[in-house]
């Protein structure tokens, strides 16, 4: 078997108006008309736009899926808001800092779509983050041997520091935390 099969990932997004969605794609976010075709006149249009190597489709078909939620992990959130604001003012934000973990941009296009842009976090970042690792075990477990019920993503954020994805990963560890999610969801 090859060591990487998969090759590339193109995804299919539902809308309502191609004229829209190439305003939105192409004219606002900066992504290439790459094409678009159309059997007839009256069928679905399809076009495909693309930046910086990622390849969406467009489909404007009643039966193509809408509500989908493309997570884009991009090099510079800022850069990408700055550009966009320079194209419609103050669209967009960078939010950062808690409770967030990463800078994260929130769009959703005229179809219902989301689009959730991520900055991944540096080296150095992600080291401090993980360095809580350990202490976060800890206090679940001084939780727990106290008799006290397994604390919540939020209280161990709030007694040892951000951030919930950590204290999220840590957390099911514990099978008391397995037991008493599941027990949750039913």
């Amino acid at each position: 078997m090859a060591e990487r099969n998969f090759q590339s990932w193109h995804p299919v997004l539902g809308v309502g108006s191609m004229d829209e969605a190439i305003d939105f794609y192409v004219e606002w976010l900066g992504f290439r008309l790459d094409g678009e075709w159309e059997e007839a006149p009256g069928e679905p249009r399809i076009a495909w736009v693309s930046r910086d190597g990622m390849e969406i489709a467009l489909i404007e078909d009643p039966d193509a899926p809408s509500n989908v939620w493309l997570n884009i992990k991009v090099a510079d959130a800022q850069a990408l808001a700055d550009e966009w604001n320079e194209r419609r003012p103050g669209a967009v934000e960078v939010i950062s800092g808690a409770p967030y973990e990463f800078p994260v941009i929130y769009l959703t296009d005229p179809f219902g779509n989301r689009i959730h842009i991520q900055q991944p976090l540096s080296e150095k970042e992600e080291a401090e983050r993980r360095a809580r690792v350990p202490e976060m075990r800890d206090f679940i477990a001084q939780c727990l041997a106290e008799g006290k019920p397994v604390p919540s993503p939020d209280e161990i954020v709030a007694a040892v520091g951000p951030s919930v994805g950590i204290a999220i990963e840590v957390l099911n560890e514990f099978p008391e935390y397995a037991k008493q999610f599941n027990k949750n969801r039913s």
